[in-house]
């Protein structure tokens, strides 16, 4: 069977963002979106303009084009970012509803494996909201965001819909990185006050996990997984997303961050054991990458840039401490944050909510900054063991299929999400979503 994937790579006409653009007239239209997204990017004042615009463009290429993947896939990773429709009255969430409305009348029913799923991605998102952690209306974008997800899912072929959300990803958090780059990327609201936060200046992107340095390094290891494995454009174009993407990284100061950047690099290359050109290209872009590092370190000070040496400083402290057994310090006090949240649970909480849960996110007055361990609160020991195995399952059966690129890439984006959420609180939103499909949809 010739799929999707095989048949982009077989037939040369079909590379590139030109072939996908389509008609000159298409491709006027897609530099026009890209345009004004990263306009609103840099100047959310724009969204008077261009939120009408962006709608229009949105509807046409959702229902006249069929790439409702790309359109729901940009407004669920870029959300508020995009600005409003009308006025600042009206998000874009509004419109992602409309698209899944429609879908949920005018398609097939959803299949039984993907409707459980559905629903339990409800009952994970509204157990904070019960808990009085979350919105409301956090909870309907929650729900909106996965539910749109598993019925594009259902709609197209696997590879297909694979493809056309690598596509769409790595162009939204290009466009996303490149704001980071230009404007020196978000100010995390919740936390610039902290000592931490004011030591090292430390910054988000836009997006899912708003202003967040961790999740938005979450958000830029996803869309650098998705531009190596995708093969709807030429190496030159991933090139280009691929520094842009590297580069924004810098202003999160992730340690999380820069050790997933390393992970998917390398699963890169260990999945792919005949490496096609594009990405031989990428891996020697890595590698001049670091040498290009190792001239930076031997330069004198004052060619030095502030973000970079704030990075290389707080890797540095990381290390020493790990080297050294203080783990507190190594992880930012997550060990400690860790023994302190399974103490309560194993010594504090009766036998039925430490086999069933029905606790608080927050419940010691602070997040987890650990997905597993909000799990345990919230379904138990019970409900953490069934959703992990779950999605070991789930890995296991990519791992044992046939050897293709739908299989690197899900393994990929699936051992860069298991290994994240043990560094964060994920429960609500969009990135709630992304992790949801990815773990235990995909």
């Amino acid at each position: 069977m010739v799929t999707y994937s095989k048949k982009i790579r077989e037939d040369k006409n079909m590379l590139g963002l030109g072939s996908f653009f389509g008609s000159k007239t298409d491709a006027v239209i897609y530099l026009t979106l890209f345009i004004l997204i990263e306009s609103v990017f840099l100047n959310s004042s724009f969204q008077i303009v261009t939120g009408p615009i962006l709608t229009v463009i949105f509807l046409y290429l959702y229902f006249c084009k069929k790439k409702s993947v790309l359109v729901t896939t940009f407004i669920i990773v870029a959300n508020d970012a995009l600005g409003t429709i009308f006025f600042g009255k009206i998000s874009f969430q509004y419109l992602l509803l409309l698209f899944l409305a429609f879908e949920l009348v005018t398609k097939s029913k959803i299949r039984v494996r993907y409707f459980i799923l559905a629903i339990i991605a409800v009952i994970m998102a509204v157990q904070p909201y019960f808990t009085s952690v979350t919105a409301f209306k956090s909870v309907i974008y929650s729900v909106v965001y996965i539910w749109t997800l598993i019925t594009q899912y259902q709609k197209y072929e696997k590879d297909e819909f694979i493809e056309n959300l690598m596509f769409a990803g790595s162009i939204i958090v290009g466009l996303i990185a490149l704001h980071a780059i230009i404007s020196g990327g978000v100010v995390y609201v919740e936390a610039q006050h902290t000592e931490y936060y004011q030591e090292y200046q430390r910054r988000g992107i836009l997006g899912a996990g708003i202003g967040d340095p961790n999740f938005s390094s979450l958000l830029l290891c996803t869309g650098i997984v998705c531009t190596v494995n995708n093969h709807c454009m030429r190496w030159y174009e991933k090139s280009a997303i691929y520094a842009i993407t590297t580069v924004a990284m810098s202003v999160t100061l992730s340690a999380s961050g820069i050790l997933a950047f390393v992970l998917v690099n390398l699963l890169s290359v260990v999945v792919n054991r005949k490496l096609s050109k594009g990405l031989r290209r990428l891996v020697l872009l890595l590698l001049i990458g670091v040498g290009i590092f190792q001239i930076y370190l031997s330069l004198p000070e004052a060619c030095h840039i502030a973000d970079i040496d704030a990075y290389i400083e707080k890797m540095e402290i990381k290390y020493n401490a790990f080297v050294n057994g203080d783990f507190y310090s190594a992880t930012t006090g997550r060990s400690d944050l860790a023994d302190k949240y399974l103490h309560y649970i194993n010594q504090e909480q009766t036998l039925g909510r430490q086999l069933f849960g029905g606790n608080s996110v927050v419940e010691l007055g602070i997040a987890t900054h650990n997905t597993y361990l909000s799990w345990i609160l919230q379904f138990g020991y019970l409900g953490f063991i069934m959703l992990l195995l779950y999605a070991c399952k789930r890995l296991l059966k990519i791992y044992l299929s046939e050897k293709n690129d739908i299989r690197r890439f899900s393994l990929i984006i699936k051992a860069l999400y298991l290994f994240f959420i043990a560094t964060l609180s994920v429960f609500d939103g969009s990135t709630f979503a992304l992790m949801f499909f990815f773990l235990f949809v995909l």
